[in-house]
Order: C-alpha cells, then sequence, then structure tokens
C-alpha cells in the first residue's frame, strides 16, 4: 500500500556529495593515525543535508561526535552520550562537507563511543563493534580501510568497497534513506530509498540510484508527491553517474505529482563515464516534472551526458521532460531530453550542449513534445438527474517538443528538436435519454450533447547548432509538427414518449459535433502540421407515437447535429508550406417523425448542416496550406405515419463550405524569386558543378554519420487497419524518418516475409506505402499475418581502404555511446477481419473425418500420415496407403532421423515408439504416386509461438491442407471427461487435425488411436478437443507439425 508523504518529507533538489576530499596525501594520513590510535571511524553522525531535510540516523547505540584537531588532522573524542533508543535506518552516514569542485577537502572522520559507567571501552572494541563494515572481522584495522557499507554504517571502507543500498526492509516508513559513499579507490554508491540520494563513487565506479518518491494516497487532496532521489556521482576518474529516482504519483483529484531526481553526474576528472538518467515525473492531475540528466564532470576529459526523465502524465497539466545532462568538458555528446508527459501535453526537456571547451561531441535531442489526452465521452441522460446529454470532453493539446543541444564547433553536431505532440480527440457527446417501447407518457427524448474539440498539437523544437572546425555548419534537424485531434461526434437525441393519452413526445435533437484542433507550425525543415477533421452531428431522436383517441397531429422528430468545423492547419515558415485544414464534419440526419392514429403524422426533423472545412495555414513564405473540405448536410428525418397524411420529411442539411488556402505573403514576388531560382538550379544542374555549401553539406552529413549518427525512425502503426471488408486487404505506410540527412530505404528481413499473402509496395512519392492483399480462402474466416522491416539511414558505402576506415570509426563510435546504428527493426502485425461472417473463425472441414483409421500397434505417425494423403486426395483405397501399406514402406525405407535404421522396425516390436516425426515428410516425399508433398515446422514454445503455430494451423486447413501435429496424449485425452482412454497412448502421440473453430473453442482431430466404438463410431473419428487442452498437449512437441498439401 503507497503510504501518505506530508510536506514535511518533501524534498528541495540537491545533489549528493561529491567524494572528492581524498585527493591529498592527508587523508590518508589521517586516516591511518586515527585507525591506529584512536580506532577512528566513518562519521555516523545525523545531519541535514542541503535540502533542509534532517536524515534518521543509528541511535542503536550511543557515540561521540568527533572533530579534527586544527592543523593535526588527528581527532579529538567529545563527551560520550547515553541512549536507549531503538535502531534505525541511517540513511546518511558521512557528513558532507561543503566544498565546490575545485576544492580539495579531507574526509570527516569520528571515532564512535559506546558510553559506559565504570570504564572507558577502547578504541579497538570501538572499532570492532561500530566502525567496521563487517562486525565480525577478526582485523578491525583492514575493515576499516576495506568492506562494503551495511544499514547501521552505509558507507564503505575508507579505500575500497561499495556503498550500502536501503530497500523496504532496512528503511521503513517515509523516512528517506540516502545510499552510502563507496570507498576513496573503487567501489559503487549504493542506492537511494524513499527519495533518497543515491551514494557517491571513490574514484572508479558507479554512482547509486536515488529512490523514488514517496506515493500520495487518498488522505491529502492537495498533496504533492514524493520527489524522487537524485542519482549519485560517479567515479572521479572512471565511472557512470547514478539515475535519479521516479517521482512519487499523486493519487487525489487537484494534486500534483512528485518530480523526478536528477541524474549524477560523472567524475569531475572524468576520463569515460555517462551521467545517471533523471527520473520520471510522478502521475497525477498535475504531473511532476522530469528530473534532469546528469552532466559531464567538471574537467572531465570524455562524459555523455545523461537522458532526461519523462514528465508525468496529468489531465489538468502535464509534466515537461527532464533536460540533457551537459557533455564532457573536453570530449562527449550531450544527453536527450526526456519526454513530455500525456494528458494536457506537457514539453519536451531540451537537449543538452556539449562541454564549454568541447573538441568533440553532438548535442542532445530534444525530447518529443507529450501527446494530448483523449476528451472523456460526455454522459448520457437518466431518468433522475438530466434527460440531456453531456457534452463530450476537451482533447487535451500536444506538448512541444524540445530544443536540440548545441554541438561542438570543432568536431561536432546539432542535436535534433523534438517532435511536437498530436492533439487528443474530443470526447463524443452523450446521447440524450430514449424512451422504450414500454414507456407510456408522452416524454421528448433528451438533446444530445455537442462534441468535444480537438486538442490543439505542438511545435516540433528547434534544432541544436553545431560546426566542424568552426566554420562547417552541421545543424541538427527541426522536430516534426504534431498534428490538431479531431473533434467528438455530437451525442445523438434521444426517442420520444408513446402517448395513449396524448401527443406523444417528440425526438431530441442532436448535438454538434466538436471543432477539430489546429496542426503545429512549420519550421524550416518540417511542414505545419495538419488541422483534426471535425466531428460528425449527431442523429436526431424518432418521435414517439400519438395513440390517444384525440385528433392530434404526431409529434415532430428531433433536429440532426451541425457537424463540426475544422481545425486550422499550421502556419508555414521561410521554407515549409502550411498545414491543411482538417474537414468539415458531416451533418447529423433528422428524426423520424411520429406516428398517430387519428390524423397527420408528425413533421420529420430538418437535418443538420455540414461544417465548415478549416482554413490552410498561412504566414510562411512558402505555399499556404489546403482549405479542408466541408462536411456533407445531413438527410432529413422522414415524416411519420397519419390517418389523414404522412408527416412532412426534414429539410436536408446545407453543404459545409470548403475551408479557404492559406495566402503566402506577397506571392507574386515569392513567385518571381522562385522562377528565378528554378532557372539558377537549372543552370548549376547543366554545369553538373557542386556548390561549395553542398560540398560543405555532404561532408558534415558523412562525419555525422560516421560519429554521432541517429538510428532512423518508423513512425507507422505496427498494428495497421480495419481491413478492406470486401477482400480483405490493408494499407499502411512505414512512416520512415531518416533523421541523419541521408535518404531512408527499408528492405523485409529475410524469413520474416508474410506467409498468406501479397505485399505490394508504392514507389516514388509513396515510397515506403504497402498494401497487403490475403489469399481469398483465407480472408472469408479472418486470419493474421505479420512482417518485419529494416529500415537504414545509412549512406552508400565507400569502396577500399576509405570505406573500412568509415566502417571501424563508425562502429568505435558506437560502442563509445557517440553513435547510433544505422538501422532500426519493426514487425508489423496484419489482422484481416472475416470477410464472410457465416465462415468467420471456422477453418478446416468436419467431413473431414470420414478419412479416419485405426491402429493397432505402435505407428501413429505413419496412420496420421496414412490419414493426411486420403484426405488431400480425397478417395480412399490405392494408391493411397492403409495401414498394411504404409507400414510396409516404412519398414523398407531408410531412416533420415536416425541412419543405420528403417523408419519402422516390426509391428511386434513394443518400445520402438512408431517411426519419428521427422521420417513422416521424407517417407510422404519419397514415394510420389502419394501425388503429395509434406513440410515440417515447428515453433518456439512460448506465448509468441503458440501464435503463429496456430495461425499456421488455421491458415492450412482454410487452404485445404492436412495437418498432423505431435501431442501428449495423455493431456490430450484426459480433457474430454467420460471419453475412454485410448487403446494406445504416449507422450510423443500423433493425430490430425481436421477443424479449428475459434468461434466455439473447440479442435476438431483424428486420432488412430482412439478405436473403441461408441455411439456407432470410433470415438477418435472427429474427436472434439477443447482449444485450451489441445495447445497444451501440442506444446510439449515444440507445436511441431506437418503439412501435407497436393503435389
Amino acid at each position: 500500500m503507497a503510504r501518505k508523504f506530508s510536506k514535511a518529507h518533501q524534498r528541495k533538489p540537491s545533489r549528493g556529495a561529491q567524494p572528492y576530499a581524498w585527493l591529498g596525501a592527508g587523508a590518508l594520513t589521517l586516516g591511518v593515525g586515527a585507525a591506529l590510535v584512536g580506532g577512528a571511524a566513518v562519521a555516523n553522525a545525523d545531519s541535514a543535508d542541503a535540502s533542509g531535510r534532517t536524515h534518521a540516523g543509528a541511535a542503536a547505540k550511543p557515540r561521540a561526535v568527533a572533530k579534527p584537531n586544527a592543523g593535526t588532522g588527528s581527532a579529538r573524542t567529545l563527551s560520550p552520550v547515553r541512549t536507549s533508543l531503538p535502531a534505525v535506518p541511517r540513511p546518511q552516514v558521512l557528513a558532507a562537507a561543503s566544498r565546490s569542485a575545485l576544492t580539495v577537502a579531507v574526509r570527516t572522520v569520528t571515532a564512535p563511543v559506546v558510553a559506559q559507567s565504570d570504564s572507558t571501552v577502547r578504541a579497538s572494541q570501538v572499532a570492532a563493534k561500530a566502525v567496521s563494515p563487517i562486525a565480525s572481522s577478526s582485523a578491525p584495522v583492514f575493515d576499516f580501510f576495506f568492506g562494503d557499507g551495511t544499514s547501521d554504517h552505509p558507507n564503505a571502507g575508507l579505500l575500497g568497497g561499495s556503498g550500502f543500498s536501503f530497500d523496504s526492509d532496512s528503511c521503513s516508513g517515509t523516512t528517506a534513506c540516502d545510499g552510502g559513499n563507496a570507498g576513496l579507490l573503487f567501489g559503487n554508491g549504493g542506492d537511494g530509498f524513499n527519495g533518497g540520494n543515491g551514494g557517491s563513487a571513490g574514484w572508479f565506479g558507479n554512482g547509486g540510484a536515488g529512490g523514488a518518491g514517496i506515493v500520495i494516497d487518498l488522505g491529502d487532496p492537495k498533496g504533492t508527491g514524493g520527489q524522487g532521489g537524485h542519482g549519485g556521482v560517479g567515479g572521479l576518474l572512471y565511472g557512470n553517474g547514478g539515475n535519479g529516482g521516479a517521482g512519487g504519483n499523486a493519487v487525489p483529484l487537484g494534486s500534483t505529482g512528485g518530480a523526478g531526481g536528477d541524474g549524477g553526474a560523472t567524475g569531475l576528472l572524468s576520463l569515460h563515464g555517462v551521467g545517471g538518467a533523471g527520473g520520471a515525473g510522478g502521475r497525477a492531475s498535475n504531473g511532476g516534472a522530469g528530473g534532469s540528466g546528469g552532466s559531464g564532470g567538471m574537467l572531465s576529459l570524455f562524459a555523455i551526458g545523461g537522458a532526461g526523465g519523462v514528465g508525468g502524465a496529468g489531465p489538468v497539466s502535464a509534466g515537461h521532460g527532464g533536460v540533457g545532462g551537459v557533455g564532457g568538458f573536453l570530449s562527449g555528446n550531450g544527453g536527450n531530453g526526456g519526454v513530455g508527459g500525456q494528458g494536457a501535453g506537457g514539453d519536451g526537456g531540451d537537449g543538452g550542449n556539449t562541454g564549454l571547451l568541447s573538441l568533440f561531441g553532438k548535442g542532445g535531442n530534444g525530447g518529443d513534445g507529450g501527446v494530448g489526452e483523449d476528451g472523456i465521452e460526455g454522459a448520457s441522460g437518466n431518468r433522475t438527474e438530466d434527460n440531456n446529454g453531456k457534452a463530450g470532453g476537451v482533447g487535451g493539446v500536444g506538448g512541444a517538443g524540445g530544443n536540440g543541444g548545441s554541438g561542438s564547433w570543432v568536431f561536432g553536431a546539432g542535436g535534433n528538436g523534438g517532435a511536437g505532440g498530436a492533439g487528443g480527440v474530443g470526447g463524443r457527446g452523450g446521447n440524450g435519454l430514449s424512451y422504450t417501447i414500454d414507456d407510456d407518457g408522452g416524454g421528448s427524448g433528451g438533446k444530445g450533447g455537442d462534441g468535444g474539440s480537438g486538442g490543439s498539437a505542438g511545435a516540433g523544437g528547434t534544432a541544436g547548432e553545431g560546426r566542424y572546425l568552426l566554420g562547417i555548419p552541421s545543424n541538427g534537424t527541426d522536430g516534426a509538427n504534431g498534428d490538431g485531434g479531431a473533434g467528438g461526434a455530437g451525442g445523438n437525441g434521444g426517442t420520444g414518449e408513446d402517448n395513449s393519452d396524448g401527443r406523444g413526445g417528440a425526438g431530441g435533437d442532436a448535438g454538434a459535433g466538436g471543432k477539430g484542433g489546429d496542426g503545429g507550425a512549420a519550421n524550416l525543415t518540417h511542414a505545419a502540421g495538419a488541422g483534426g477533421d471535425a466531428g460528425e452531428g449527431g442523429y436526431g431522436g424518432a418521435a414517439g407515437s400519438t395513440k390517444s383517441g384525440q385528433s392530434l397531429d404526431g409529434a415532430p422528430g428531433g433536429k440532426g447535429g451541425t457537424g463540426g468545423q475544422g481545425g486550422i492547419g499550421g502556419a508555414g515558415s521561410t521554407t515549409e508550406k502550411g498545414g491543411s485544414g482538417g474537414a468539415g464534419g458531416k451533418g447529423g440526419n433528422g428524426g423520424t417523425g411520429g406516428a398517430t392514429n387519428y390524423n397527420t403524422g408528425g413533421a420529420g426533423g430538418d437535418a443538420g448542416d455540414g461544417g465548415d472545412g478549416g482554413a490552410g495555414g498561412s504566414d510562411g513564405d512558402a505555399d499556404g496550406g489546403t482549405g479542408g473540405d466541408g462536411g456533407d448536410g445531413g438527410t432529413g428525418g422522414s415524416g411519420g405515419d397519419g390517418t389523414i397524411a404522412s408527416g412532412a420529411a426534414g429539410e436536408d442539411g446545407v453543404d459545409g463550405d470548403d475551408g479557404p488556402d492559406g495566402v503566402a505573403p506577397q506571392a507574386r514576388a515569392y513567385a518571381l524569386v522562385a522562377a528565378v531560382n528554378a532557372i539558377q538550379t537549372s543552370a548549376a544542374q547543366l554545369m553538373e558543378a557542386p556548390t561549395l555549401q553542398s560540398v560543405w553539406s555532404d561532408l558534415a552529413n558523412r562525419l555525422n554519420y560516421i560519429f554521432f549518427n541517429v538510428s532512423p525512425s518508423v513512425t507507422g502503426s505496427e498494428d495497421p487497419g480495419p481491413s478492406s471488408t470486401t477482400d480483405g486487404s490493408i494499407s499502411g505506410d512505414l512512416g520512415m524518418e531518416p533523421n541523419n540527412g541521408f535518404s531512408a530505404t527499408y528492405e523485409v528481413v529475410a524469413g520474416q516475409d508474410v506467409k498468406y499473402g501479397e505485399l505490394h509496395w508504392g514507389k516514388g512519392a509513396d515510397y515506403g506505402k504497402y498494401t497487403y492483399i490475403p489469399d481469398p480462402t483465407l480472408a472469408k474466416p479472418g486470419i493474421v499475418d505479420q512482417f518485419t522491416v529494416e529500415v537504414s539511414n545509412a549512406p552508400d558505402e565507400r569502396s577500399g581502404l576509405l570505406g573500412a576506415v568509415e566502417g571501424l570509426l563508425h562502429e568505435a563510435a558506437i560502442s563509445l555511446g557517440l553513435s547510433q546504428k544505422d538501422t532500426t527493426t519493426m514487425t508489423i502485425t496484419l489482422t484481416v477481419e472475416a470477410t464472410d461472417k457465416a465462415v468467420k473463425g471456422q477453418y478446416g472441414d468436419l467431413a473431414n473425418a470420414r478419412y479416419w483409421q485405426g491402429q493397432s500397434f505402435q505407428n501413429c505417425e505413419l496412420m496420421a500420415a496414412a490419414i493426411a494423403v486420403n484426405q488431400v486426395n480425397k478417395t480412399q483405397g490405392p494408391p493411397n496407403p492403409n495401414q498394411k501399406s504404409i507400414v510396409a514402406l516404412a519398414k523398407d525405407t531408410d531412416s533420415v532421423v536416425k541412419p543405420g535404421f528403417k523408419m519402422f522396425l516390426d509391428e511386434t516390436i513394443e518400445n520402438q515408439n512408431g517411426s519419428r516425426p521427422g521420417d513422416v515428410p521424407a517417407l510422404l516425399n519419397a514415394h510420389t504416386d502419394f501425388g503429395v508433398t509434406a513440410t515440417q515446422m515447428s515453433f518456439d514454445p512460448t506465448v509468441a509461438g503458440r501464435s503463429l503455430a496456430l495461425t499456421a494451423l488455421e491458415a492450412s486447413l482454410a487452404q485445404g491442407d492436412a495437418v498432423i501435429v505431435g501431442v501428449n496424449s495423455n493431456l490430450l485425452w484426459s480433457s474430454t471427461g467420460d471419453i475412454t482412454k485410448p487403446l494406445y497412448t504416449s507422450a510423443g502421440h500423433a493425430v490430425e487435425v481436421i477443424k479449428v473453430d475459434l468461434t466455439k473453442g473447440t479442435v476438431y482431430v483424428n486420432d488412430s488411436a482412439g478405436v473403441k466404438i461408441v455411439d456407432g463410431k470410433p470415438e477418435g473419428k472427429g474427436q472434439a478437443i477443447t482449444i485450451a487442452a489441445f495447445l497444451a498437449s501440442w506444446q510439449t512437441s515444440g507445436y511441431g507439425m506437418t503439412i501435407v498439401s497436393a503435389a
């Protein structure tokens, strides 16, 4: 259960004490002298850190506080303190000295002394009981210098060992426990807990991770989740900073999530290290901010900044992503900014810059803006409160992408800007209250609620700057801009109530569609985002019938809702056009008028007008965006039936106007400039002479690829759809982004192409787009297929020595963490819904049970093969095999699985366990007079393998093939309840599957071992098995199967 966290336990940002107090020989002298003379130990005093929070210390043993004598370096013992308090976790043992990064200090050493009334405790006793990290050691002096920290004494030995890591057992309650510091020379810092900071390393080692902040439960409606602890500092010379802890979530409405802790820095003089990642912000109504990534040490030779933490999700306001850490002083990349929180999209964090005097390094990429959360659906009308539907919630705003960090100007590249987050979809309006056929009071149907507006999108972040040799530009790319969210559909009007004593109730008017969200503005490298499409108007409610004997006209139907207005396209830039406006929403249809028994029927409701299309984006020097299409007007409702005349039909809605195209300022002047540029470009192409700028650009791109490559992105859906209802086809787009100035290419990974259909790939402008067309026989019941693509952003390979050198340098940069791989893979799943509902989820044919044959001894594999051949050929008798003929063939055919033996030995040998599964396809393929082809397959006995195997089984059955599977017969038949156990059982059994029926959860098999006659047929003939039992028994063979098809 999450613990409550009061304001007293909230911590301000602070950094773990850096263990650089060991640089001088005076520290060693002090330590040795204190240990040998006074039994000194690492400080155990309780202290208050820079955040102002008091850390609980171990009070189980009375202790004296020791201070070094001025100018001597020796320790003097103060009066011992008596105490009988119980032991509690020690969040901080070392009293941190306040010092700058360039200050050389000496670790403070204290000697705990147990108070006694009649004697003084000797230094050796103190060292053995209170000082040593290993309390049972017989070498207290050695233990003082070397040993891991403990819960009572979290810091490690003076020279070596790792600090203690706290957990729920050693750090109870809401106390923030800091991890122990490592020894001077080597060891890792310990992990903090409950928001405690990670411990710092010595010269060589990694900093400890900060603890996750305390979670706020329901008790404090205005509370804030606990802040995550900061990561510990990495080794002075070598090691990584610790990761920051995640901020605590806050459950009550209106609360705020805790901020993520900052990642720990690398050591002051780091030769190699990576800053710790910032902790994620806590989730709450107002999400907490992500922690900053750890930076390279102030004088580090080589260090990579840590990544910023992800902002916490929040529907009111989401947390922004943490800033990436700064790279090393002389070399190393800046860290990437954290992604903004989802909800009311948080902004992405900025990428970290390279170090102050960086000679080599790339700026970090900005974090993507958070995606806006979809608005909630409006509540429908009800009888007890309000019969009108409520409006749908507004979609959340997408967050802005973070800016890319600056790279080195000697040999470096700027970071890419983060992508702007898409706006959330507006919530659908709630439906008005509808009366049922049994209601009889003439109540009017409730009004539908309006759809919520789509959220506006965030703009992409600005690229960071970089240079080669101070002059060759090597800037990153601006982030892509988000699209506005679609508006929510209006709610439908409610149906009016019938009335036996008067006029029926009128149909409720429908709600209007929501407005589409606006697209994000363009930048220098990415077009503006499109405005979101508007929501459709709801349908008007039908009127109730007038059943009384009075001469009354029927009640009118409800009006259809007006379609929403399309969102405005994002504004263009000097190089990229404005975004397209969103389409207007379709008007809703009017409701049907009410019928009457004695007069004119009620008028049908008027339809809603279509919404206007959104305006295209403008304001850039490039072309303005295209305006959105206007929505179609709805159809008027039919008039109600009457004894005198039917009611008049409602009027159709008016189509919405198309949105205006965005206008580029000074269009004529820019058209002239464009014409001049085109002439100059043509002239340059004719001269076939590259410009100096293009040469520099090509060189910068090549160097960026080698040393600072960013992997390509694949933004397309991993599960595109829906499939066509006619042929099951599915279209999609890989959505490739090269991210490095070169072109992105793709190829389908060998052996991982589609199996049950064909892929058709687009060319030219449609490169990367595809259409999948399934086998028509599989589209009818539905099938799942998949393929894997590998996308590459590698440039053309150079030949010879230069190409080899480039490859080696690129691999070296990847191993150092400076560059990313040039490939990204994605597996795309294609779910084809059944085009024939009558056979949905059904594969195979139960009529194939007629090909069953029984076995008389241990030859189940051979008998399953005989059944399969008869089924494929759809006839029985020669040349198709029976038990006698197929056994004879197997006894005369050499085994391919076990060379030196025949496939089948003899009918009288009971322990030969039949023929082997691998021999069956060889036997069938060797005897061409059977007219079949056999293929053996198997799959990993995992959940993923099970899914692939079942799909392969279904596809084979649907295509008319016979399938033999290996099963554990005991598992298979034990699931059938009162069915008699078959005559022949073994763990390695084989049956032929004739049908899979997913709608009933049943698999039907021909099992040659089920020879007992029950109800006039052999039990194994078309035996039904639950799909769960079948899969469990099939898994034991590694989902082994042999597919037998016509040759």
